[in-house]
């Protein structure tokens, strides 16, 4: 099923052009300045700062592959005391 939110696309993930940073980009611009709380400003700031942060990963990802060669995890995982 295609990602992208109320667009009910039968295309697997990876054959589905929805969901592109153009897509991401126009979507944010229709929530940004809506609610009296500004929640809506904050989260379309750290999706864009995202977008612009992991631009690189992004585009490996558009081409079929992943700069995540290490599988460590990121924040250390205390052992279990058992």
């Amino acid at each position: 099923m295609c990602p992208a939110a109320g667009h009910g696309s039968s295309k697997p993930p990876s054959a589905c052009r929805c969901g592109t940073r153009e897509d991401i980009a126009r979507w944010a611009g229709l929530v940004e300045g809506r609610g009296a709380c500004h929640h809506p400003d904050g989260t379309v700031r750290l999706v864009g700062s995202a977008l612009t942060t992991f631009a690189a990963e992004l585009d490996a990802h558009a081409a079929g592959h992943c700069t995540a060669t290490d599988h460590s995890p990121l924040l250390p995982v205390p052992a279990n005391r058992n």
